[in-house]
């Protein structure tokens, strides 16, 4: 397990890296446009900075856009100042939460992608998120949302996290008496003997490094820097988690490198997949260190039908990923197609 990991998180996430890492999933964006052909209005809800809000004002759709955090409306505020005043004029931005706003406008769609869901952390603002959508969306208007599906058993998998987590802990606590009795052991045996075998040793490693060039040794410690930097690992982070990272992508722009990593942390027994994304920036010979949590509160696809019904959608359908292939029990993404009926009214 690797040391703790001694960075504080980043809040409110930087835009510029929250750009890099969610990019979707395959395809979202030629879906969404597919499921909004025939609409005049749509409303996306966590909007960010325009990813799928863009492409739907370029093909011609009234889309406002809602989100809670100013520099992603901010961002998307600069992006839309440089487009056509044809696309402009059909762009609304709205600054709120997506579980409590009232807007006087209804609308033929309401999206909500890419897991925007699950940043809600309980299921009362779950739920009143989705009795949002279904006040806003005109008669036979229709909600569409994609997440990834999480249907675990949770008593085993919260055990397994249990059980990882002390392993850890043991882990290092043993790693530490190692290291304390291997202290112990070299002071009582510091004698000649330990010193003439360590000039030797030192003597071989003095010849063994002067048969390698000095750009070779160079080249050789900039990839072991290089490796060092962006590897994963276990680390306990500032609130106390164990965290596993595994490097997710290395980015080049002139003399700033910048290393990701992914991790996330399961908790079942509270229906919490939190992710969290370190960033490993290196520019002008300075590195920093950036982590980033995204907490996040995931649905059984039962436990979602059943709210959206409860709030008076009827279901059109559940899909296993965004070419609609009919959804089954263990399938990695669950997209929700729900409509609000002619007949009906808001609460």
């Amino acid at each position: 397990m690797s040391d703790p990991l001694n960075v504080s998180f980043s809040d409110p996430y930087d835009v510029s890296l929250y750009q890099i890492t969610h990019r979707g999933n395959a395809g979202d964006i030629a879906f969404y446009r597919r499921v909004c052909r025939g609409a005049e209005t749509v409303l996306e809800l966590g909007c960010g900075w325009g990813r799928v809000m863009l492409p739907l004002l370029e093909a011609g759709h009234r889309v406002t856009g809602l989100d809670l955090h100013p520099d992603m409306i901010a961002a998307l505020q600069q992006r839309l100042s440089t487009a056509p005043d044809t696309l402009r004029d059909r762009a609304s931005l709205i600054l709120a939460d997506m579980s409590a706003f009232s807007l006087e406008q209804r609308f033929d769609r309401v999206l909500i992608p890419y897991n925007g869901l699950y940043v809600l952390l309980s299921e009362s603002a779950q739920r009143a998120c989705l009795q949002r959508a279904f006040d806003h969306l005109v008669a036979g208007g229709e909600l569409w949302l994609d997440l990834y599906q999480v249907d675990l058993d949770a008593s085993s998998e919260e055990a397994e996290a249990s059980e990882e987590q002390t392993f850890a802990e043991e882990a290092e606590a043993s790693e530490e008496q190692t290291s304390a009795k291997e202290a112990e052991v070299w002071g009582e045996h510091n004698d000649t003997e330990s010193v003439e075998a360590s000039e030797e040793k030192s003597h071989a490693e003095s010849a063994e490094s002067s048969d390698v060039g000095v750009d070779e040794r160079a080249e050789a410690s900039e990839d072991e820097e290089l490796w060092e930097r962006s590897r994963g690992g276990s680390f306990f982070l500032a609130d106390g988690k164990l965290v596993t990272f595994e490097p997710l992508a290395s980015l080049y722009e002139g003399e700033r490198c910048v290393d990701i990593l992914e991790g996330r942390c399961l908790e079942p027994s509270e229906q919490r997949w939190d992710a969290y994304y370190l960033y490993r920036t290196t520019e002008d010979g300075v590195e920093s260190e950036q982590v980033y949590a995204i907490p996040q509160r995931y649905l059984h696809q039962a436990q979602l039908v059943s709210m959206l019904e409860e709030v008076g959608f009827v279901v059109g359908g559940c899909f296993c990923d965004l070419h609609k292939t009919p959804w089954e029990e263990g399938d990695e993404m669950l997209v929700i197609q729900a409509i609000r009926p002619r007949s009906s009214r808001a609460v």
